[in-house]
């Protein structure tokens, strides 16, 4: 079984020929590296899920990136890019989210199947807002704004949820971009991804036999959304 996130399929039905390419490549022969990358921003995730389970106050949060940013200063270069970065992520989830009343549980999780292909959907958060609205959010970060991904997004985490979170309504799907504040969320229940996602599929299951580790030491050059070299999770 091929096996890809839901940010992974997002991008693959969004990209070109070349850029699928590599993406299904990176995806079959994971370096360590990758992972690395991939966890940059495990403080300020942990730290938003402790913010909504009550364990972090906000002026704790505050306090936390204030901290973070004076450590910076006495770092190496890695280091330093790693605290700012998680520093402005956490002031950006504050200023645009803090102020949503979560009551977070253990995230579930699905899988969508198509043709060989498991596209497996974690959403970032699982929760309860204002006491009786169930919320799956997924908290993107992105350089740039991307809406067709995250419409994306949202449409492949309600196929694979609507089965095993009874009545579950299209709203109770959020993609967050943490950065902007701008939260994608299904107004109806339709959907017109199942053809495209369908053919996308078959084509991964034709291609995947066929790729071959990049020579050498060095990844594929070709230029690729940040959202791809370090994301939100990470999932094997």
């Amino acid at each position: 079984m091929i096996k890809l996130s839901v940010r992974e399929m997002a991008q693959y039905l969004l990209s070109d020929d070349a850029a699928r390419l590599q993406l299904l490549r990176e995806r079959k022969f994971v370096a360590p590296e990758a992972i690395a990358r991939a966890r940059f921003y495990s403080e300020s995730r942990t730290s938003i899920a402790a913010y909504h389970r009550g364990a972090l106050s906000r002026d704790a949060v505050e306090a936390k990136v204030v901290a973070m940013r004076t450590e910076a200063r006495f770092c190496n270069p890695h280091l330093r890019i790693e605290l700012l970065n998680n520093a402005d992520v956490l002031e950006r989830y504050l200023y645009h989210q803090g102020h949503r009343t979560l009551h977070v549980a253990p995230a579930p999780a699905a899988e969508l199947v198509r043709s060989g292909v498991e596209i497996r959907v974690r959403p970032s958060l699982f929760a309860i807002e204002d006491d009786d609205c169930r919320r799956l959010i997924f908290l993107e970060l992105r350089d740039k704004a991307n809406p067709s991904a995250m419409r994306i997004i949202a449409e492949l985490a309600y196929e694979a949820f609507r089965p095993v979170l009874w009545s579950l309504p299209p709203q109770a799907i959020q993609v967050v971009d943490v950065r902007r504040g701008i939260v994608t969320e299904l107004q109806q229940a339709g959907s017109s991804i199942g053809p495209e996602l369908a053919m996308a599929c078959h084509e991964i299951t034709a291609l995947w036999p066929e790729l071959a580790p990049p020579r050498g030491a060095q990844p594929l050059s070709r230029a690729m959304e940040r959202q791809m070299s370090i994301a939100w999770d990470f999932e094997t």
